[in-house]
């Protein structure tokens, strides 16, 4: 049986965690080496396992094609000179969010279960606010489902959040009731100006206009109008899933073909216009669900110490999305959400 330790700023909900990220990683990584409490040879392994997942943080932040993270990156993370350690890299936020989606998508996925209701779904999650552990929707959702195609670890698109939910969220936040009713009310009025054929929604040289400059200042990053998920760690059915939903022309067709060519190819924003039309891309909510950008990365570390003995060391960390008019000087920066060792 391992022996677990862990060190974790998120407890009970990612919104928690985004509002708390302020320090960077190798702050972090300091804060981690001092607070070990156990014997010196597992410190020894302990301050080893940081320091290499803090040079993969490192090479992450430094991507020559910061706006897309292929599968071919991972690979390259997994297989470099790496010693006695072994390397897993894996994207954590390229499912679906029950914290944040819209009743009636959900029930479009086919994962609610036969007689649930999306409506006593909402009504469950207004009165819970978001959550880090998904279990008490498993009345909804099957528990394995859940664990395949839903995750806490990813930020709330403007586009694609349930209106009640954007609400309870500006609350938390900030603790201004009326605020957050009136937060509610304007997306609710942007919303309701949509037109068949004609969508209206928030891009990211937008939502600072839209929210205002205090409401930005009290939401940004946790609410943003960044694609939610990555088009190259998509779990399949769900890439098939939004093709479907959003109406694309031979979605079969168009998602095998995102499947084959993200093994091989990293993929830019321009490929998936040119690939789904750039016209329909670019005027359909599709393109605030996918995108070429991975948000929350999972970084296990293993160590064996030549005893038979396994030290592990895992990391959640999120990619904290730039503001358009920072976005030209191509930082990529990353903060720590949770920190687990075990032995």
């Amino acid at each position: 049986m391992k022996e677990k330790g862990s060190s974790t700023i998120l407890v009970l909900t990612i919104v928690i965690v985004l509002t708390i990220l302020s320090s960077g990683v190798f702050y972090l990584i300091q804060h981690s080496s001092k607070y070990i409490a156990l014997n010196k040879k597992k410190d020894l392994e302990k301050m080893a396992l940081i320091k290499k997942a803090g040079r993969v943080v490192e090479l992450l932040s430094l991507d020559n094609t910061p706006y897309s993270n292929a599968v071919t990156e991972k690979q390259a993370l997994e297989s470099s000179e790496n010693g006695d350690f072994i390397i897993t890299v894996a994207d954590v936020s390229s499912r679906y969010n029950l914290n944040w989606i819209i009743g009636e998508e959900l029930k479009s996925t086919g994962f609610l279960k036969s007689g649930a209701n999306h409506y006593d779904f909402q009504s469950l999650r207004d009165q819970s606010g978001p959550l880090y552990d998904f279990s008490r929707y498993t009345d909804f959702v099957e528990a394995e489902n859940i664990d395949r195609y839903f995750t806490p670890y990813n930020y709330f698109n403007i586009n694609v959040s349930a209106e009640l939910v954007l609400e309870k969220l500006y609350y938390i936040r900030t603790g201004d009731k009326d605020g957050a009713s009136r937060f509610r009310d304007s997306i609710k009025t942007f919303r309701q100006k949509s037109k068949k054929g004609s969508i209206k929604m928030i891009e990211p040289e937008d939502i600072k206009e839209f929210m205002g400059e205090e409401n930005y200042g009290r939401l940004y990053p946790v609410v943003n109008a960044q694609p939610v998920m990555n088009v190259h760690f998509i779990p399949e059915d769900i890439l098939l899933i939004l093709l479907r939903y959003f109406k694309v022309r031979e979605p079969e067709k168009k998602a095998n073909y995102l499947m084959s060519l993200r093994e091989v190819s990293e993929l830019s924003v321009d490929n998936l216009k040119q690939i789904l039309g750039e016209e329909y891309y670019t005027k359909n909510r599709v393109h605030h669900y996918i995108g070429t950008i991975t948000w929350f990365w999972e970084i296990t570390i293993r160590k064996k110490d030549g005893e038979k003995n396994d030290y592990d060391l895992k990391w959640i960390i999120t990619r904290i999305p730039q503001p358009v008019s920072e976005q030209e000087k191509e930082q990529i920066v990353y903060r720590l959400v949770k920190e687990e060792f075990a032995q």
